[in-house]
């Protein structure tokens, strides 16, 4: 066999890998999804059930593309809140859901309670900043960012998204500095050379 017949099994194979593997991570998901669901209508009385629901829901949905699932991940995931208001876990994945249903508004009223819920959790700090930012309001983002680096200023995903809102801002040297921090705090953060390079582009040559 030459060295191209034997790539191309190679690629055959680890394909098929794959698909066995996601399928099988298919039939985990449908089977959680089922046993919550006996669950609930078993009396479970916490909200740990419908947040497990809604969880596997929304995985289920992202493997399969099935977006008919969707709603009833938020449905399931609104109870868990209805039974636990400040359960930051079941209102930051209420947050994913509905961003994955393009309705931002909600998914930022979801993101805003998980901060308010746990406010010692920068990644819902940081969730809350980003869903600022992707409606354009990059001055409350930074605020958001700038909670969740109170708590952990080496961060690396804290600093990029704050320089990215102050780039955003027109604030470019500034946006510069903060990126460098991001980049020293997680020298293999991508996302934060990459802006980092596109925003010196702008700056006037030295």
């Amino acid at each position: 066999m030459t060295s191209d017949g034997i790539h191309a099994q190679a690629r055959q194979i680890s394909s098929t890998r794959a698909e066995i593997g996601a399928r099988a991570e298919i039939g985990i998901l449908q089977a959680a999804v089922d046993a919550y669901r006996v669950a609930i209508a078993l009396g479970a009385a916490t909200e740990a059930a419908p947040n497990g629901l809604g969880q596997a829901l929304l995985e289920l949905a992202r493997l399969t593309g099935d977006t008919s699932l969707l709603q009833s991940s938020a449905d399931e995931l609104a109870a868990a809140v209805a039974l636990a208001p400040t359960d930051s876990h079941s209102l930051s994945t209420l947050s994913a859901v509905h961003l994955q249903m393009k309705r931002p508004e909600q998914a930022l009223l979801a993101a805003a309670a998980a901060a308010l819920a746990d406010p010692r959790n920068t990644a819902a700090h940081n969730n809350h900043g980003w869903l600022l930012s992707e409606l354009g309001r990059h001055d409350e983002a930074i605020r958001a960012y700038i909670v969740g680096l109170r708590l952990d200023p080496r961060d690396a995903e804290l600093l990029c998204n704050l320089a990215t809102s102050t780039a955003e801002l027109g604030q470019l040297q500034s946006a510069v500095t903060i990126f460098e921090a991001a980049i020293k705090a997680d020298p293999n953060h991508k996302r934060a050379r990459a802006n980092l390079d596109a925003v010196r582009s702008f700056l006037p040559n030295p």
